[in-house]
């Protein structure tokens, strides 16, 4: 989560002070404006969220509890459509084959 902060602090606040600069010395170009601004938002608020989902599934993939059962065979990238814009984070491709020992237990 804290790659996308500093990416938005690195990348985000200068295009934001574009964007308002642009603006004061044109002031009639209020959409332009109110555009530009939601779409350093929405670009920052898709990078936080895909993180997060990161974070999640490498979470899922430490657990020692799932580990016992479940094996990871490969890991993709995944982008999700959303209101916001796409979300994208690494995934496993297929999210868990059964281990020999997990079989054996059904």
């Amino acid at each position: 989560m804290s790659n996308s902060i500093t990416h938005f602090q690195e990348k985000g606040i200068p295009d934001l002070e574009l964007l308002t600069n642009s603006f004061l010395s044109t002031p009639t170009k209020h959409a332009e404006f109110i555009y530009g601004i939601a779409g350093v938002y929405l670009r920052a608020a898709a990078e936080y969220i895909g993180e997060v989902f990161t974070e999640l599934n490498n979470a899922f993939r430490r657990s020692g509890k799932r580990r016992m059962e479940w094996v990871i065979v490969k890991d993709d990238t995944c982008t999700k459509t959303s209101f916001i814009g796409d979300v994208t984070y690494k995934k496993p491709e297929r999210p868990a084959v059964f281990s020999a020992s997990s079989a054996s237990k059904r």
